[in-house]
């Protein structure tokens, strides 16, 4: 997912599988005062490196700094903000820990996202502009909106499987997937400050150490070392979202593999 953000124009991009698109709204936002606009969208900061917070029900965690985080959801109890618990998503860089109150949804309600509540947008109308399906050919989701084939990458393979995805109402999105060694995903955009969020799944292992991959955004490494089998397993929904700046007119996203292959699958 990318979020652009104005004064008084909020403009979201959204990445899934290779999924890039555009909402616009036409309504003023305004920052919290202890917040940065590098820090995770709609969640409260708890925590430093090292630090724990208890959780007063549901919610959604996030660990991270400048713009890099690695997400939990539906978690309860007291979480421990470490490397242990999230992996380290910005080495030899002190982390801060994030929270969001997790909000119920009615299950005769589609699920906007895969694995969390996501902040409400400004009440205002939302043009949604650009989707493509990494490793896909079109698709209508839940919502009635159309995901192009798969376009915009450089380099790569496709390869789908037939079995079922968990964490997730959108599972046909997430049984295909660009895979390889090194492949990028490239899109001219207008310069400003974007939130990006990567689905994937492990579809094809059942182990752990099979998979093993990096991702960078802008030539800023925002996943190190991913083993997605390790992080929840075969065929289960896993995001990972970072904010970055685009300042050349293009949103460059890579990933290179260190075992096996590199993929995206939503």
């Amino acid at each position: 997912m990318l979020k652009r953000f104005f004064s008084f124009l909020s403009v979201a991009i959204v990445l899934i599988q290779g999924t890039l698109f555009v909402t616009v709204s036409a309504a003023e936002t305004t920052p919290s005062p202890t917040q940065t606009s590098l820090d995770p969208i709609g969640y409260i900061y708890c925590a430093n490196e090292g630090g724990s917070y208890n959780l007063q029900g549901t919610c959604d965690v996030a660990y991270g700094i400048n713009g890099k985080f690695y997400y939990l959801y539906g978690k309860t109890g007291t979480i421990s903000f470490n490397n242990s618990t999230f992996q380290d998503p910005a080495p030899n860089v002190r982390k801060k820990g994030y929270y969001k109150p997790y909000t119920q949804i009615s299950t005769s309600t589609p699920l906007p996202t895969t694995n969390s509540t996501p902040s409400p947008l400004p009440s205002s109308t939302i043009e949604k502009v650009f989707y493509t399906n990494a490793g896909g050919s079109e698709y209508i989701s839940n919502y009635n909106t159309k995901y192009f084939a798969d376009n915009s990458f450089t380099g790569g393979d496709v390869y789908q499987t037939n079995s079922a995805i968990s964490n997730t109402n959108e599972g046909e999105l997430y049984k295909s997937e660009r895979y390889g060694k090194s492949f990028s995903y490239n899109k001219s955009l207008p310069n400003g400050e974007y939130q990006v969020t990567l689905k994937f799944a492990e579809i094809y292992y059942n182990a752990t150490g099979k998979r093993v991959f990096d991702v960078s955004i802008e030539g800023i490494k925002v996943i190190d070392h991913l083993d997605i089998w390790n992080k929840v397993g075969m065929n289960k929904a896993y995001d990972v979202k970072s904010n970055v700046i685009v300042r050349d007119g293009q949103l460059n996203i890579s990933f290179d593999s260190s075992i096996d292959n590199a993929k995206v699958s939503a």
